[in-house]
């Protein structure tokens, strides 16, 4: 999504991470110009300006989300020889879970992870992978996740580049009592 996706609502559920990492200029950063101009012999060489980037992300900078997150930048960056820089915001220091989408469009930031539940409505086809599925693990609800997104490429994601949507699964309720039946539930 155009910088992860501001949505993030239904941590209840078995809610689907949909921790989307977009980014609108990633791949200028990435490719070697194909007509690189012949410098004269005595003019010194220059390298281009690296490019840099904001990426978002409303986890603490201590969670294994923004952990792989800043991996992945230093990854990106040792790839493209330091051409490509990508800053880290963690903990929702540029944009909270709900305003991650929103802030990458606005341009607050270039790149975004969040939840696409974290804004019902917003999402309207996507909300389908919010569904109980009964995914088995975490990998199986990224795969299923990813290859929905990818093969539907839902018009609500449309004003960003998707690099990857992840999900997990399954989700767990943790209580202090048994919850047999659904009246266990009650209080």
């Amino acid at each position: 999504m155009s910088r992860e996706k501001k949505s993030l609502s239904g941590f209840g559920k078995i809610f689907v991470v949909l921790a989307v990492s977009l980014c609108l200029v990633f791949a200028f950063g990435c490719s070697k110009k194909e007509d690189e101009a012949v410098e004269p012999a005595s003019a010194p060489a220059s390298a281009p300006a690296p490019i840099t980037l904001s990426y978002s992300i409303f986890f603490p900078p201590n969670h294994a989300q923004a952990q792989a997150a800043a991996a992945w930048a230093k990854e990106v960056e040792t790839r493209t020889n330091g051409r490509v820089k990508i800053n880290i915001f963690a903990g929702g220091t540029l944009t909270k879970g709900p305003q991650v989408y929103e802030g990458v469009l606005s341009g607050i930031s270039d790149m975004g992870l969040s939840v696409f539940a974290y804004t019902r409505g917003r999402f309207p086809v996507i909300s389908a992978i919010d569904l109980p599925m009964g995914y088995r693990d975490g990998m199986v609800a990224s795969l299923a996740a990813d290859a929905f997104v990818k093969r539907v490429n839902p018009p609500e994601i449309q004003d960003v580049k998707l690099l990857y949507v992840h999900a997990h699964g399954p989700g767990l309720l943790h209580t202090k009592k048994p919850v047999r039946v659904l009246e266990d539930m009650a209080q």
